[in-house]
């Protein structure tokens, strides 16, 4: 996946698009999700998630090239696990602007959010 570097961008900015544009796929999410307690073997992974090897393989480099997963490797198996210092970064990147919109006062402006948007249910 080719990381994309805006004229007039920051740094930061262009870091956090490269983890946001890495983290944008149900599949790297699930494989967040399966990492989120323990690092795991590319083989289980694969079996948990039922998809093919190349896939998995795809999704995984796209996630090591981010910054956000690493391995070790452990006889013949590889294990994967979540690098908290990127999810941090991401997660931190989005505090600010959600501070500063909860503050706002949106009784007198009319917008429109998509319905599935307004409330999801997590």
């Amino acid at each position: 996946m080719a990381s994309i570097k805006r004229v007039g961008s920051t740094t930061l900015q262009n870091r956090n698009a490269d983890l946001f544009k890495a983290l944008g796929h149900p599949t790297r999410l699930a494989i967040i999700d399966k990492l989120s307690t323990n690092q795991i073997s590319c083989k289980l992974i694969q079996l948990e998630l039922k998809i093919a090897k190349s896939t998995l393989s795809r999704h995984i480099q796209i996630l090591y090239d981010a910054g956000i997963i690493g391995y070790d490797k452990i006889v013949n198996e590889t294990y994967y696990f979540i690098n908290p210092f990127a999810l941090s970064e991401a997660a931190n990147y989005l505090e600010e602007p959600i501070r500063l919109s909860e503050d706002q006062n949106f009784e007198d402006v009319h917008f429109k959010i998509p319905d599935g948007l307004k409330n999801p249910k997590l």
